[in-house]
Order: structure tokens, then C-alpha cells, then sequence
């Protein structure tokens, strides 16, 4: 799981080491650093214990975490010939929250380990949400003021949650809390991405830009989609630097049951919804 995000940061890393040896008047390399300021909706998938019927619990209003949030973002895009380009993007949410009483028990499974929350408890929450892309690029359509881009790829979601909390009791009329273990999981889940992208030089300084990525796919023990949308303006500075805002939305859904040996599997259930502005300075060189 974690390898899979160490991977495409060496990945990265090998990108930057060639642009290094491109010539800056060639200006074929843009870094982008920003943030992503998110109203976020998500929920996980989860049973009502002793039933075995599956529920939702809802991060938000359910276990008390953040329905705004403030978050970095990293975005490359090398275009190594006319119409060839590889982009990474990658942003990153980490939340947590403090249910002082849960409202209604629920039970979640990971591998061996089993978190069951019994109503009146008290649940600390942390959840910390990567999303990663890599994608090839083709110039379809190229003018001085008008450039399409078809993008194929893969977003890589990557979910680390830990769980701790305490519950209540009455013993011989007196009340006492017991703590429970912390439960902590990590999964990681590639989805496959199609997706087209519009810049338009309004002027000579001002662009205005888009895109539309995303991808659906129900296959054995996964199924799952992604929507990636993005409108921004980039204003220059100078020949190097820019500045840009737009608006992001991303919407996503994950189901994947995997083996983690031949006795155990895990679960990974998570919709989520996170939308926003974004701001961002931008380098090319």
C-alpha cells in the first residue's frame, strides 16, 4: 500500500531529473503548488451488529469529522514533444473528529480485526485520504489559442483510518469508562481514468482552462467510479511564474474485497464527494 505511493513519487522524481536536462528556453516542464479548500461529504460502509445488515455510517455527521478542509496540492506536467505530455497530480485530505456519544451501533471489519461501536460511546476518528494520478496525455487539437488534451491514466486511492475511543459502564451502581485498543487499517485501490482537458489563451497573459476525468468499473470484488472536474483561470506574472484559481470537484466510489492471505480479506467501502476553490502558484520552466 505504501509502496504503491513511494513508487509514483520516484516516478516523480525521475520526471524532474529529466526536465533537468531540458533547456529553459524550451519551457516544457510547469509545477503547480496550491491548496484545496474542500467541503467534503463522505461515508464508509459498515454492519448493524448482530444482524448482518450492511449500513452507512456517515463521517460527517455520524463520527463527528470535518466538513471543511483545507489541503495541499501538487500537480506536474511535462510536455516532452508537441503533443505528448505526462501529468501527476496528487492532493491529500487528512481529517479527524470526536463523537462524544454514538447514536447507533455499528460494527466495521478489517482483515482479522473487528471495531464494534456500541451506541453511548465515545469514538476518536482520524482518517487520512491520498489521491494520486498519473495520466499520458495527446494534444488532439492545437492552435495558438486553443489547446485539447485526451488523457488516459490511473487515480490511486490510498485511506489510512484509526479508530480509538471509550465506553461507559454501571457496576454496582457506579459508573466507570473502559478504553478500547486503537483500530487502524491502510488500503489502496487503483481506478483506470479517460478524460479530456481545454486551455484557451484569452489573451496573451490570461488563460483560461479545464477538465473532465473519470471512469466506472464493476469487475470480481471491485467495483468503483471516479469524477475528476476542474474550471481555473491562470493569470502570468512573468515569463516563469503564474497565478491561478479555480473550482474542483472530485466524486468517488470505492468497494474493493481483496485477499490479504488465504484466511483473511479485507474491505475497503468509502463514498466520497469533496468540492471547492483552489488557488495555486505556478512555475514553468
Amino acid at each position: 500500500m505504501k509502496r504503491s505511493a513511494a513508487k509514483l513519487l520516484a516516478l516523480v522524481g525521475v520526471v524532474l531529473l529529466a526536465a533537468a536536462e531540458v533547456r529553459a528556453d524550451d519551457s516544457n516542464v510547469t509545477i503547480r503548488l496550491g491548496g484545496f479548500f474542500s467541503q467534503v461529504d463522505s461515508s464508509i460502509g459498515a454492519e448493524a451488529p448482530g444482524m448482518g445488515l450492511q449500513k452507512r455510517v456517515d463521517l460527517e455527521s455520524d463520527l463527528s469529522l470535518e466538513t471543511s478542509y483545507n489541503t495541499p496540492m501538487f500537480e506536474l506536467h511535462y510536455q516532452w514533444s508537441e503533443n505528448h505530455s505526462l501529468i501527476f497530480n496528487w492532493v491529500q485530505l487528512r481529517r479527524s473528529g470526536l463523537k462524544q456519544a454514538i447514536t447507533e451501533p455499528f460494527e466495521l471489519e478489517f482483515g482479522d480485526e473487528k471495531l464494534s461501536v456500541q451506541a453511548g460511546a465515545e469514538l476518536l476518528t482520524s482518517i487520512k485520504l491520498d489521491l494520486f494520478q498519473l495520466a499520458y496525455g495527446y494534444d488532439f487539437y492545437r492552435t495558438p489559442e486553443f489547446i485539447g488534451t485526451v488523457t488516459v491514466g490511473v487515480h490511486i486511492f490510498y485511506e489510512q483510518a484509526e479508530f480509538s475511543g471509550r465506553i461507559g459502564a454501571a457496576n454496582e451502581g457506579h459508573w466507570s469508562t473502559l478504553d478500547f485498543d486503537t483500530v487502524s487499517a491502510e488500503f489502496a485501490a487503483p481506478m483506470p481514468d479517460l478524460g479530456v482537458q481545454l486551455r484557451w489563451n484569452l489573451t496573451p497573459g490570461l488563460q483560461l482552462g479545464g477538465r473532465l476525468q473519470g471512469f466506472a468499473l464493476e469487475y470480481d470484488r471491485f467495483k468503483g467510479h471516479i469524477l475528476d472536474l476542474r474550471f481555473e483561470m491562470v493569470q502570468s506574472i512573468n515569463d516563469r511564474f503564474a497565478l491561478g484559481v479555480g473550482y474542483q470537484f472530485y466524486n468517488m466510489e470505492v468497494d474493493y474485497r481483496y485477499d490479504l492471505t488465504s484466511q483473511r480479506s479485507a474491505v475497503l467501502d468509502f463514498d466520497g464527494q469533496f468540492q471547492g476553490p483552489v488557488m495555486f502558484l505556478q512555475y514553468q520552466f
